[in-house]
């Protein structure tokens, strides 16, 4: 797990950065520069995406970076949980908890279809109005890189 942080709120990561580590709960991006750059990447890629000329109703990868930078337009917390490059979801981070919390209701289901994938089946079960995606290829690459799982929380 790896903690990225809202783009402008500093302090707030900081502090979050320093109860992570100090609890030792996951892996954080310690220095403010890597924070940064996550968002500017993500906006550089929507405006090269943008001077391509590139609709963003037919570009998943659009909408993909789309959802991201809206989820941190916003107070409301937000993450994003992958397997590898090929399965990617995320969704409102009070809707994420909510659904990993009933993991027992659906465990059985996530050994027969994988737990992203059940994942996504129970987050749209419990969607009301958060934005919830499947990715897989390319698209999920954006946020996992090449090195395999993964997950983004920015609270």
């Amino acid at each position: 797990m790896l903690y990225v942080g809202k783009s402008k709120a500093r302090g707030t990561v900081q502090k979050i950065s320093n109860t992570i580590l100090l609890e030792k709960l996951s892996h954080v991006l310690s220095d403010p520069t890597l924070v940064w750059f996550f968002w500017v990447r993500l906006e550089s890629m929507w405006h090269s995406k943008r001077q391509l000329s590139t609709s963003v109703e037919n570009d998943p990868i659009m909408q993909e970076i789309m959802t991201i930078l809206s989820f941190d337009g916003n107070d409301q917390p937000w993450a994003v949980i992958s397997r590898g490059t090929a399965e990617m979801t995320e969704a409102k981070g009070d809707t994420m908890l909510q659904s990993l919390a009933k993991f027992e209701e659906w465990k059985d289901h996530a050994k027969e279809v994988g737990f992203v994938n059940a994942l996504i089946d129970k987050l749209y079960e419990l969607h009301v109005g958060n934005l919830v995606y499947f990715l897989s290829g390319p698209c999920a690459s954006i946020f996992t890189g090449q090195s395999g799982n993964a997950f983004y929380a920015a609270l």
